[in-house]
C-alpha cells in the first residue's frame, strides 16, 4: 500500500473513532454522587414554584388553617398580636399569634374548670365561672404581673358582661323572687343598682355605651325573648318575642341582629337577620347557630355552617352535645343576601368564633375537644 493511501486510512480511522466518541458523550447520563437522589431536571426545595417540603405535607387547602393549642380551651379573646386563651385544665392564660410560632404566659394563677368567660375589651381582665370543690363561683379578674388578681361576685350572680368602651362591669343578682342589676368597677367597687327585673333566666350583653341586653336562655321547647335596656332613658324594651329556639348576636353597631328560630316542622334551626331601623326580619336561608356566627366591621357574617344538620331539638341538641356537626366557613353578605364559601374545615364543630381586630383572622374553638384553631382570612 502506498504512503499516501495508508495516510488516508488513518485518517478516516480517526474520524470515526472521535464520531463514535462525540454520539456517546451526547448519549451519556448525567452521574449524581452517592446519596443525591434529586432527577438533575427539577428545582431545588422552595424555589421556583416547587414547594418547600414542610408545606409540600400539608395539603394545599389546609395551609391557611392553624391548629394553636393541643389541650382544651375555656376561653379566647382576639388581641392585636393574636389570641388570649385559657388553659382549661390549669386555668393558665396564654397569648399566641395567628400562625402559632410564638406564646406568652399572662398568667400562671392556677384556676381549674373555668367555664362562661367574658372579656374586657381591651383585654386586661376576664369574668368567669369556676369550680371550687361542689360550689360555683364567679370572678372578676385583672391580669397583672404574671397572674390574676380579682374579687368574688356575689354567689346568686347568673349573668355578667363588661361595658364596650369604659372600665364598667354589669351583673344580674338573684333577689327575693327578682334579678337585680348592677354596675360597677371590675374590682367591684362603685357600684351603683340601676334596675330590677322579675324573676328569669337571662344571659346579658353590654351593646352600646348606654344598653344592656337581655335574652331568655335558648331552647327548642320554649318561646324566646330579647329585650334592651336603654340606662338614660331607663326603659325595658321588648325587640324580639314569641320564638322558639330564639338566640341572638348583635352587630358591632348595634344596628341589627343577628338571631335563630327553631322550626318545629323541618326540626332546623335557622338564621335571620333583624333590622333595628325597619324593625323587619330577613332570613338568610341558612341553617345553623348563631354562636357559630362572627360580625364583621362591614355588617358581613362569617359562620360556621354545618354540612348537614339531622332534625333534632336545636339549639338544646347541639349545646348538650348531642348532636356534632361537620362545618365550613361561609361569608354571608347581609345586604345581598349571598353567601361565598370560604374554607370547608377537616371534621371540625366549631363551638365559638371570633374576628381578629383586622379581620385578617378567624379564631374558633372545636367543640369536639375543645382546642383553638386560626383561619387567614387575607
Amino acid at each position: 500500500m502506498s504512503k499516501p493511501a495508508l495516510i488516508g486510512l488513518l485518517i478516516l480511522f480517526a474520524a470515526i473513532i472521535a464520531g463514535i466518541i462525540v454520539f456517546f458523550a451526547w448519549r451519556s447520563p448525567v452521574f449524581q454522587l452517592p446519596g443525591d437522589t434529586t432527577p438533575p431536571s427539577s428545582f431545588p426545595p422552595g424555589e421556583f414554584g416547587a414547594p418547600p417540603p414542610e408545606e409540600a405535607s400539608t395539603p394545599p387547602s389546609l395551609r391557611d388553617l392553624i391548629q394553636l393549642t393541643d389541650g382544651s380551651v375555656s376561653g379566647f379573646h382576639p388581641t392585636q398580636n393574636g389570641v388570649f386563651y385559657i388553659e382549661r385544665a390549669t386555668g393558665h392564660i396564654f397569648e399566641i399569634t395567628p400562625q402559632g410560632d410564638s406564646e406568652t404566659k399572662i398568667s400562671n394563677t392556677t384556676i381549674p374548670q373555668i367555664f362562661n368567660v367574658a372579656w374586657s375589651p381591651n383585654n386586661d381582665g376576664a369574668i368567669f365561672h369556676y369550680r371550687e370543690g361542689e360550689t360555683i363561683r364567679i370572678a372578676s379578674t385583672e391580669f397583672k404581673d404574671l397572674s390574676a388578681k380579682g374579687v368574688l361576685l356575689p354567689q346568686g350572680t347568673i349573668a355578667f358582661d363588661y361595658a364596650p368602651e369604659r372600665s364598667r362591669i354589669f351583673y344580674l343578682v338573684e333577689g327575693i323572687d327578682e334579678l337585680v342589676g348592677i354596675a360597677a368597677d371590675p374590682d367591684n367597687t362603685a357600684q351603683a343598682e340601676i334596675m330590677r327585673l322579675p324573676d328569669a333566666d337571662f344571659l346579658v350583653d353590654w351593646i352600646t355605651p348606654k344598653e344592656i341586653a337581655f335574652l331568655s336562655r335558648p331552647s327548642g321547647e320554649a318561646l324566646g325573648f330579647l329585650y334592651r335596656y336603654n340606662i338614660n332613658r331607663i326603659s325595658f324594651d321588648k325587640i324580639l318575642g314569641n320564638i322558639r329556639g330564639l338566640d341572638a348576636k348583635w352587630s358591632l353597631d348595634g344596628s341589627r341582629i343577628l338571631f335563630s328560630q327553631y322550626n318545629t316542622d323541618t326540626k332546623k334551626s335557622l338564621l335571620f337577620i333583624y333590622s333595628m331601623k325597619t324593625g323587619a326580619a330577613t332570613s338568610l336561608n341558612t341553617q345553623g347557630f348563631v354562636q357559630k356566627c362572627a360580625w364583621s366591621k362591614t355588617n358581613k357574617l362569617y359562620c360556621a355552617s354545618p354540612v348537614s344538620l339531622p332534625d333534632a331539638l336545636y339549639p338544646d341538641a347541639w349545646l348538650k352535645g348531642q348532636i356534632q356537626t361537620s362545618d365550613r366557613i361561609i361569608r354571608i353578605d347581609i345586604e345581598m343576601l349571598s353567601s361565598q364559601n370560604i374554607k370547608t374545615l377537616p371534621n371540625l364543630d366549631v363551638g365559638d368564633i371570633m374576628l381578629s381586630p383586622e379581620e385578617d383572622f378567624l379564631y374558633f374553638q372545636n367543640k369536639k375537644d375543645g382546642m383553638l384553631w386560626s383561619l387567614r382570612l387575607k
